[in-house]
């Protein structure tokens, strides 16, 4: 089971205080017995929690669709949201992997683009798209705007007559809602290369949607342990036990410091933190932007000559959360013809990679909440794996639903 642990320097509210308990009891009770403004689009919630071996064997059957077809490359049109949440969930899994160059590769075309030279790209990858390894997915929770709608019909007139109508068929895939399979059903998709999402899903909270679960098995994640962590959490934020719930902890800090600061800098202690800080920070500025205060993300220790100083010259102005692990996936060791003493160099007994981070990451604290002053939150996972990744998510979502919820605003109205 995945664990994580949230420590707060120079602000701690008092979680054991009566009347904020009560509050907290309060709005927990009102969301569970869905009395509350926006329930219908906890959708989300019920997906993650319903996702049984049935959608898992249904995912994989999907999968075997494009791999029995030795396709080594696949060009995904796809909205922003869709790429922000597969960037999430690789990057966290596969940062660091030794093999990701030998995997399945994605192209994507961002639709929400408006500015981009649709012909430009088609003459630059019609060639390419026409070999027979590779595919393309279709995807959106909307329907295509003109300019997509445009190329896709430009992309598949050229590909059916350079390798036959239906034979092109055969390596174009649609994911989507309802919507969009509609106004692409001139294409004549063949029906197993299609997989529809429930419309219940809000665009927003998509992280769990077939989309960004296929994506990620063909890359080689564990559906079912990503699913067990978001679960397992769930307990924990959905708990009346403020003490306990650590998203509740998280979006009360949240929402008490943005009374009094402009912004909030979310740091990844690596680069597996990028692409998940990137989507929370998305979704906390649409939503808040009205309140004048910015999310921002980084990564430390790349971003430092960035940030270090603005934070230290505006610490009145700032709060900051480290994002960190406790263990790696897989842990390296110095080699011994490096760790030695012969060269003149100190021998240290530890000399795992991740000692060197924890080191960095207690250096980044100490700096932030001692010489900066400046309010400084610690969460730190157990480690990069699946579990972990579900479990960050359904923090993330939760801590952002319940902020929303305490300033008295709908959560997904954007």
């Amino acid at each position: 089971m995945a664990t994580i642990n949230l420590n707060a320097y120079n602000y701690s509210p008092d979680f054991k205080n009566e009347s904020l308990v009560n509050r907290g009891k309060n709005l927990i009770r009102d969301i569970k017995l869905k009395n509350i403004e926006g329930f219908e689009h906890f959708g989300f919630h019920e997906l993650a929690l319903n996702f049984s071996n049935f959608n898992v064997r249904e995912l994989n059957n999907f999968v075997k669709l494009i791999t029995k077809q030795k396709i080594g490359e696949i060009l995904i049109l796809a909205s922003g949201k869709i790429i922000e949440n597969f960037n999430a969930g690789f990057n966290f899994l596969f940062e660091y992997d030794l093999l990701r160059e030998h995997k399945i590769k994605f192209s994507f075309i961002n639709i929400d683009n408006m500015s981009q030279d649709y012909y430009g790209i088609y003459e630059k990858i019609k060639d390419k798209f026409c070999q027979r390894n590779t595919g393309i997915i279709l995807s959106s929770f909307n329907k295509f705007n003109e300019q997509t709608l445009n190329f896709v019909k430009l992309l598949m007139n050229y590909l059916q007559l350079n390798d036959g109508y239906y034979r092109a068929l055969e390596r174009v895939f649609l994911i989507s809602k309802e919507s969009l399979e509609k106004q692409l059903e001139f294409l004549h998709i063949p029906l197993q290369n299609r997989l529809i999402s429930p419309n219940i899903l809000s665009n927003n909270f998509s992280f769990f949607s077939e989309i960004n679960m296929l994506l990620l098995i063909l890359k080689g994640a564990n559906i079912n342990d990503l699913v067990e962590g978001y679960s397992s959490g769930c307990v924990s934020w959905l708990s009346g036990n403020l003490e306990q719930n650590k998203a509740f902890q998280y979006a009360y800090i949240r929402y008490c410091l943005k009374n009094d600061k402009k912004s909030d800098l979310l740091i990844g202690s690596d680069e597996r933190f990028s692409g998940i800080l990137k989507l929370y920070s998305s979704i906390n500025n649409m939503r808040f932007l009205g309140s004048k205060h910015i999310c921002m993300s980084a990564t430390f220790s790349q971003d430092i000559y960035t940030y270090g100083q603005y934070l230290i010259d505006n610490n009145r102005n700032f709060f900051t959360s480290v994002f960190s692990l406790e263990n790696e996936k897989i842990d390296f060791r110095i080699s011994d013809e490096i760790n030695n003493t012969k060269d003149g160099l100190e021998s240290y007994k530890d000399n795992r990679i991740s000692s060197y981070s924890k080191a960095l990451q207690k250096g980044y604290l100490n700096t932030l909440s001692n010489v900066a002053s400046l309010p400084v939150f610690s969460i730190e996972l157990e480690s990069g794996s699946e579990l972990s990744l579900g479990y960050i998510v359904g923090f993330l979502y939760w801590s952002y639903i319940y902020e929303c919820y305490l300033n008295k605003l709908n959560p997904f109205s954007f």
